[in-house]
């Protein structure tokens, strides 16, 4: 399989799509990075389609902690069960995901995204919705478009910023997500923000 690489700049930062290096055997696999937060996605499916009365389609984002730097030691070795953010995290991926499958596709749909790589200045879930939509795309399944996301925050001094590193987020942290002609996901935290700079 060839390597496929795909660079593009997103609020000055620039994001890498990576396909055909990694994780093989999956359907598709796109290894996402922006500016050093690396999320290797993979997505697989059923050989069968067993009809449920709905579509099975799950996502598992896990972050290692190597991907900080860090070993676990002391009495807890082993990494433990999805921490808080993980869950939130396959969450945001999943939501704007699953209404864009066909009707009648029916076969049972995994994605995992693996932290691989953290850069204290990018959050890694805009990275691993990136990469999960590219794998998404790649699998050539039948799907009503191909989404996009980035997050928005709203600094001190009331000015706009695009993927802000965490602690620049300031009174607005918002994570959007959408195909070419409808938004599909909008997630946002805010601080004493007013409605109308909401909705702009």
């Amino acid at each position: 399989m060839t390597i496929i690489e795909k660079k593009f700049e997103i609020g000055g930062r620039q994001v890498t799509l990576q396909t055909g290096l990694l994780a093989k055997q999956a359907r598709a696999s796109v290894l996402a990075d922006i500016d050093g937060t690396s999320v290797l996605v993979t997505l697989c499916t059923a050989d069968i389609t067993v009809d449920k009365g709905f579509l099975p389609f799950s996502v598992h984002y896990h972050e290692r902690t190597y991907a900080y730097g860090s070993i676990p030691g002391g009495f807890k070795k082993r990494e433990g069960p999805p921490s808080e953010r993980e869950a939130l995290t396959s969450r945001l991926i999943d939501r704007p995901l699953r209404p864009l499958f066909a009707d009648h596709y029916l076969q049972e749909v995994q994605i995992f995204a693996f932290l691989l790589s953290s850069n204290n200045e990018v959050q890694p879930d805009v990275v691993a919705l990136i990469g999960a939509a590219a794998a998404l795309e790649l699998a050539r399944l039948p799907v009503l478009g191909t989404i996009g996301a980035v997050r928005i925050g709203c600094d001190e001094q009331d000015q706009w910023t695009v993927n802000p590193a965490d602690k620049d987020t300031g009174k607005l942290d918002l994570v959007v997500a959408g195909t070419a002609d409808s938004i599909m996901m909008v997630e946002a935290k805010a601080q004493q923000i007013d409605e109308s700079r909401m909705a702009e």
